[in-house]
């Protein structure tokens, strides 16, 4: 169980607020300054997606907090306003990740729901109702499925009613088959632009270090088309419960159970 803490942790995004913290507390405690070391690499494993400029921003700070405090003989009142001004950037960086942790807005309660997914949401690993079955979903879903090959479901969709909705559980192949972000970018939103005007939830990936890209893909997209997007703390915490899947990734009876349940508070079920 510690380890399935451990990978929720860090797949949920709840590591970088850890790294947050241990930032600060060294920041502000000279004899804890080691500690603001081990929060860059924990932030950075965390996969969360922060701006390009919030990230300059931060950089700069630590930067002039480092050459405040650790040139011979610095003033007392530099390091403790460079101190400060590190705290703030990264107080800004916190505040502009925290919504994405909260659970938001739920969509109506649909008439019609659909879900293009790949092998999360299609079923075929021994259990007998996938989560879109026990939500009472059309399930549109296939196996090794990624954000190009899930187009062609927008032509399997009946023609859209008031209170349809789709719910888009994919990206997690384009990313771990090392695809390319630039084109899951293009066919993801190619994907979200076919699905409309229907209500779409999607669920937010938890990112593998070095893919950050794709995360920050998906919430501008999700921005971009009024999409309801699913905290990556949902998946996170299905992936790292052991019960849950067969290998590590494919869902089991319970896995799918726990999927349904959670999703259904989104759909108002």
């Amino acid at each position: 169980m510690i380890r399935s803490a451990i990978l929720y942790h860090v797949y949920s995004g709840h590591l970088f607020f850890t790294a947050a913290a241990l930032f600060v507390i060294g920041a502000l405690i000279p004899r804890a300054r080691v500690l603001m070391l081990l929060a860059i690499p924990l932030a950075a494993l965390s996969g969360t997606p922060i701006p390009l400029p919030i990230i300059i921003l931060v950089t700069a700070a630590i930067t002039a907090y480092f050459i405040a405090v650790w040139r011979r003989g610095p003033p007392r009142r530099g390091a403790l306003l460079a101190a400060a001004v590190a705290v703030t950037a990264v107080a800004i960086t916190v505040a502009f990740e925290l919504p994405y942790h909260f659970s938001g807005p739920v969509v109506p309660r649909p008439t019609r729901l659909f879900v293009i997914g790949d092998s999360l949401a299609s079923g075929g690993f021994g259990e007998t109702a996938p989560w879109p079955v026990r939500l009472n979903a059309v399930n549109l879903s296939r196996p090794a499925e990624n954000a190009a090959t899930a187009r062609e479901h927008i032509a399997s969709l009946p023609p859209p009613k008031a209170g349809d909705c789709v719910i888009v559980e994919i990206g997690g192949n384009d990313m771990l088959n090392d695809g390319r972000a630039k084109e899951y970018a293009s066919a993801l939103d190619a994907l979200l632009r076919g699905i409309h005007p229907r209500a779409i939830v999607m669920l937010e990936l938890p990112i593998v270090p070095g893919a950050w890209r794709y995360g920050a893909i998906q919430r501008r997209l999700a921005r971009q088309h009024d999409a309801l997007l699913v905290p990556k703390r949902l998946l996170a915490s299905v992936l790292a419960d052991p019960r849950n899947t067969s290998d590590g990734l494919h869902l089991t009876e319970r896995g799918h159970a726990q999927m349904a349940r959670d999703l259904a508070g989104y759909l108002n079920q």
